[in-house]
């Protein structure tokens, strides 16, 4: 019987089926707080339950389904410090797409800290709900472990009100804090409970605090679709720093055991986007904020690459590459030494319509300003269309009827 009693309970899976989002999410959306439980990847020897069968495929159906383009992999606790599962995927993937947080020894040697960087490793994690990391007595000592890697720590709190009793000591860490499921705060407590208002103070005094909008729907009372008791505290952490929040799914919702507790993602996505209304402050959290907290390349340069042909950080296809804009410098020189001499008369014919058209300008000024003189009629009359193009006469035309139309001098 105690046995029994000991053995871990076997959570639920993720739903078969997830629905559209009404709203769309801007590309390079990243998802930064989800799992997959892989078969043959073995569970940590003491776990606060056993996971559900939660593969790659699906995580990925789910991401092309909601419009989520990049994954940060957490490392579950129910694997305690084997991060096989976590490395893998990303190595499939690429680090384009997809980094990750482990949970790692502080003991642990900086061989396998490298490795670990090395193969897309951004934080580590602490945890005082789930067995398998270890919780927030071993801060300063992993803070320690993990300053020279510029990684964050990860904070997966029991409750909002631990942050009451470690506020003072999260204000001295010398690396990034980031805040798993916006610091676990109960809908019930409210914006005003001291823990959430610690959180609050901790985000708005430290540049280097992340909250990550995830798991709401753990610690709400009203339940879902909406979420509405989740919506106020969501929403005063998008008002106190908008540049420092990202968002996670969660996926696949592990360490649940009722069918009606396992969120449909596109709610999730839903409830999110009408918290935040403003396009641009999604933008910020789902896209620009995961880039300069986890590393991955700005999306302006992902869709250069891909204009280029592909992954930059392929030798050989890069060397082709060379290769090719190396031939085709060489030929650009050629042509640019063989028709210097027309570039040349071509720079003087323009620096002529150019001085052209500013005495045309002056002219135009003069008949404005009702001083034009016989003189400077004749000297207009003298330079005429001397030497320029149709285009030129175009332009001058075209100024001649601005000025006449909206009688204010040109560049007034």
């Amino acid at each position: 019987m105690n046995k029994a009693a000991s053995q871990p309970r076997q959570s639920l899976g993720p739903r078969a089926q997830v629905r559209k989002p009404r709203h769309r999410l801007p590309p390079g959306s990243t998802d930064c707080h989800c799992h997959t439980f892989e078969d043959g990847y073995p569970h940590a020897a003491d776990i606060s339950y056993l996971p559900a069968r939660a593969p790659l495929a699906a995580y990925l159906r789910m991401c092309e389904t909601v419009g989520l383009e990049r994954t940060v992999q957490v490392n579950s606790a129910a694997f305690g410090f084997d991060n096989s599962v976590t490395l893998d995927l990303i190595k499939k993937l690429g680090q384009k797409r997809a980094l990750g947080v482990a949970g790692i020894r502080p003991d642990a040697p900086d061989a396998e800290l490298e490795r670990l960087n090395a193969g897309g490793i951004r934080g580590a994690r602490l945890s005082t709900k789930v067995k398998g990391y270890g919780g927030t007595d071993l801060l300063d000592a992993l803070a320690k472990k993990v300053k020279r890697f510029g990684w964050h720590v990860d904070l997966h709190l029991n409750g909002a009100a631990e942050i009451v009793s470690l506020e003072a000591q999260l204000m001295r860490m010398p690396v990034p804090i980031v805040f798993d499921h916006m610091g676990s705060p109960q809908a019930a407590e409210g914006v005003g409970a001291p823990g959430f208002q610690a959180l609050l103070r901790i985000l708005k005094r430290r540049d280097d605090c992340w909250v990550k909008i995830s798991s709401w729907y753990r610690l709400s009372r009203a339940g879902g679709p909406h979420w509405p008791d989740m919506a106020p505290m969501a929403q005063a952490l998008a008002e106190a720093r908008p540049d420092r929040l990202v968002w996670g799914s969660n996926w696949p919702h592990p360490n649940r055991f009722d069918e009606k507790d396992i969120p449909d993602d596109g709610d999730l996505v839903d409830a999110f986007c009408e918290w935040v209304p403003d396009a641009a402050v999604r933008e910020q959290i789902l896209v620009k904020n995961p880039e300069r907290l986890y590393g991955f390349a700005p999306l302006r340069v992902l869709q250069h690459q891909d204009k280029r042909g592909g992954d930059m950080h392929d030798a050989e296809a890069r060397d082709e590459r060379e290769h090719r804009l190396a031939g085709i410098a060489g030929k650009q020189r050629c042509r640019d030494e063989s028709h210097s001499t027309a570039d040349d008369n071509q720079h003087r014919a323009r620096d002529r319509r150019y001085a052209f058209a500013g005495r045309v300008r002056r002219n135009i000024q003069l008949r404005i300003d009702g001083h034009r003189s016989e003189h400077e009629r004749h000297r207009c009359q003298q330079v005429r269309f001397h030497g320029i193009s149709a285009p030129d006469t175009h332009l001058v035309l075209v100024l001649a009827a601005a000025a006449g139309t909206f009688g204010a001098p040109l560049g007034a």
